[in-house]
């Protein structure tokens, strides 16, 4: 049974936590996760996820691959494949909060694509993904500018979202959502991250931020690194930085996320992204 996976980091990590759900689920299978094409233009899309990644044993990983003629026919996230892969592709792209319950029958030949992001696929395998995320961490350091446990994060999601069609799903946060949080509950030692330095960077000057880092001062995974180590983590729409939440949860850090976690609820479950111990604030998107 073969998962592609795609996208930006945070969505890898929620089809890999797919991944190890569906194994836990049939421990006879082995479970085959397939990288094979990335976005470009978005920096979050990393095809060394898996590389670096310490998925166990029970979870084979295949090298991404080159696009070519034939295996655009064969990807199956392209509407091609459908006539190469009849009814062994499973298509669960048009629920993005598919969760293993929602898989039904499935064959050892199958190959399946979707996003799966949902917090069911996660609790079952949490240790385990928490515990090769820190190992993925350790050669990351915050910057030395910063203390551990003693500043607040502020991530501002730009970028992808900004299209038409994505601020009608996914939506795009206003700054009146950061704002009400910084002021009610009195953040200091602010440290806003970013994929858009030019529009965040005036609003984090309103807000006295400390710091401003964006895509191109930190690596994607040294962003993981900051958050995780914040006092406090105020989440975008964001599925990287709900990951970023959730190692920051792990060792005592406050984590707030919007609701609905994303524009259109049509398309997206409210409870999808609400894990223990997150606090909820009301999303205001432009």
């Amino acid at each position: 049974m073969k998962i592609y996976i795609a996208g930006g980091i945070g969505n890898q990590l929620f089809q890999i936590a797919f991944a190890h759900s569906l194994q836990k689920k049939y421990r006879e299978r082995k479970i085959e996760v397939c990288h094979l094409r990335s976005r470009k233009g978005l920096a979050h899309t990393r095809n060394d996820l898996l590389e670096r990644f310490n998925i166990c044993g029970h979870v084979h990983v295949s090298r991404p691959k080159k696009r070519t003629v034939t295996n655009f026919f064969t990807d199956p996230w392209s509407t091609w494949s459908k006539s190469y892969y009849g009814s062994r592709r499973i298509d669960l792209r048009n629920d993005p909060c598919a969760s293993i319950d929602d898989l039904g029958t499935t064959h050892l030949s199958d190959v399946i694509v979707g996003y799966f992001q949902n917090v069911a696929n996660v609790l079952n395998v949490r240790e385990e993904l928490v515990e090769d995320l820190n190992k993925l961490l350790i050669p990351y350091e915050i910057p030395r500018t910063l203390r551990v446990g003693d500043y607040s994060v502020i991530h501002i999601r730009r970028g992808d979202t900004l299209s038409s069609e994505n601020k009608s799903k996914m939506g795009v946060l206003d700054f009146d959502y950061y704002r009400r949080i910084v002021q009610q509950r009195g953040l200091s030692k602010l440290v806003v991250v970013t994929n858009d330095l030019t529009d965040a960077e005036r609003f984090a000057q309103e807000l006295e931020a400390e710091y401003v880092f964006d895509d191109s001062i930190t690596d994607v995974f040294t962003t993981l690194q900051i958050m995780r180590n914040c006092r406090t983590l105020v989440c975008a729409n964001s599925t990287f930085s709900w990951w970023g939440g959730l190692l920051a949860s792990e060792i005592g850090g406050q984590v707030i996320i919007p609701t609905p976690f994303y524009k259109n609820p049509n398309l997206f479950s409210e409870h999808a992204f609400k894990l223990n111990g997150f606090q909820v604030e009301p999303a205001i998107f432009l």
